[in-house]
C-alpha cells in the first residue's frame, strides 16, 4: 500500500508540475503582451515626458511661426511701399509719354502743315513783295543809288 500511495502522490505531483508549467507559460505570454500596461508608473512617466516634449515642440513652432509672420508682414509693407513708389513713377512716365507723344504729333502735324502751305505762302509772299515794291518809295543804298537802280545794275 505504501507503493500505491507513493505512485498516487507522484502522479499528483506530476499533474501539479504540468499545470504549474502551463500556467507559467501563459503568465509569461500575458506579461509580454501587457508589459507596457503592467508597470503603470513607468508608462505614466514616459507618457508625461512625451507630452512635455510635444508641448516644447509646439511652443518652439509657435515662436518660429510668429517670427516668420512678423517678417512676412514687414516684407509685405516694404513691397507695398515699393509698389506705391513704382505706381507713382509709372504715372509720371505716362504723363511724360503723353507730353512727348503730343509734342511729336503736334510737331509732325506742324511740319505737314508747313509743307502743304509752303507753296501757298511762297506765292503770297511773292505777290506781296511785288505789290510792296511798287507801292513803296525807293530807298537809297550806300552807293547812293536807289534799291531798284542797284537791282538793275546787278542784273
Amino acid at each position: 500500500m505504501d507503493y500505491v500511495i507513493s505512485v498516487v502522490l507522484g502522479t499528483i505531483a506530476l499533474v501539479f508540475a504540468f499545470l504549474f508549467l502551463t500556467f507559467w507559460q501563459k503568465l509569461v505570454g500575458v506579461r509580454k503582451r501587457f508589459a507596457g500596461i503592467i508597470n503603470v508608473e513607468t508608462e505614466l512617466a514616459a507618457a508625461e515626458r512625451k507630452l512635455e516634449q510635444a508641448k516644447q515642440g509646439q511652443k518652439e513652432f509657435e515662436r518660429e511661426n510668429e517670427q516668420r509672420r512678423t517678417k512676412l508682414i514687414q516684407d509685405c509693407e516694404q513691397l507695398e511701399a515699393k509698389r506705391e513708389e513704382l505706381k507713382t513713377e509709372v504715372s509720371l512716365l505716362e504723363e511724360n509719354l503723353e507730353d512727348i507723344s503730343f509734342g511729336f504729333t503736334s510737331r509732325t502735324s506742324v511740319s505737314k502743315l508747313r509743307k502743304s502751305t509752303r507753296p501757298l505762302l511762297r506765292t503770297y509772299v511773292i505777290k506781296s513783295a511785288n505789290s510792296f515794291e511798287m507801292a513803296r518809295p525807293p530807298f537809297v543804298t550806300r552807293s547812293g543809288q536807289s534799291a531798284t537802280a542797284q537791282k538793275k545794275v546787278n542784273e
